[in-house]
């Protein structure tokens, strides 16, 4: 075994890591099925790798904060170049982290893909960065005034209760004052 070879102060640093994994750790061992979980928990983990490592941008990568896309507009009017051509998600900081990486994949599928989003015969099979990025502002402003108003129950519970766009319903529009 691999613990037999480690030395003291190599286990000490590996229980030291323990609460880092303990609620992976925890769902694995709760786990009616402890092999499936552990093979679960290793595809997402490989699997969010892969994601945070897609190049969204010339200057942004799937699992930055920040996606730019001044360096792929270089011949972008003056309106446009700058902060409407970059949009930071660490901005809404009262959205659930997971419900931003779900909006994270819808624009990227959307900027890769806008046929699938848009109706009508004549319907462009491109969209440019800016008009996404526009339109991706005003529902993320949306949801961040909304989950400030929600976390009032306690962020915690709010980050824990919303693990997905599908689980706001209508009545916590309500309570948001929506």
């Amino acid at each position: 075994m691999v613990s037999d070879r480690l030395g003291k102060t190599e286990q000490l640093d590996l229980l030291r890591k323990f609460s880092e994994y303990a609620s992976v750790i925890s769902k694995f061992i709760n786990s009616s099925s402890s092999e499936q979980t552990y093979t679960d928990e290793l595809r997402a983990a490989q699997y969010l790798a892969a994601l945070n490592d897609i190049k969204v941008t010339k200057l942004s990568r799937f699992s930055s904060f920040e996606w730019d896309y001044n360096n792929d507009y270089v011949n972008a009017p003056a309106n446009v170049q700058g902060a409407k051509l970059k949009l930071n998600f660490s901005k809404y900081e009262n959205i659930p982290k997971f419900i931003i990486v779900e909006l994270k994949c819808l624009m990227h599928v959307i900027y890769l893909n806008p046929k699938d989003f848009r109706r009508g015969k004549r319907t462009k099979s491109t969209i440019k960065a800016n008009s996404l990025i526009s339109q991706f502002k005003g529902g993320l402003r949306f949801l961040d005034s909304l989950f400030k108003k929600l976390n009032q129950d306690g962020k915690e519970y709010v980050q824990f209760r919303y693990t997905s766009l599908s689980d706001i319903i209508q009545s916590d529009s309500r309570r948001g004052g929506f």
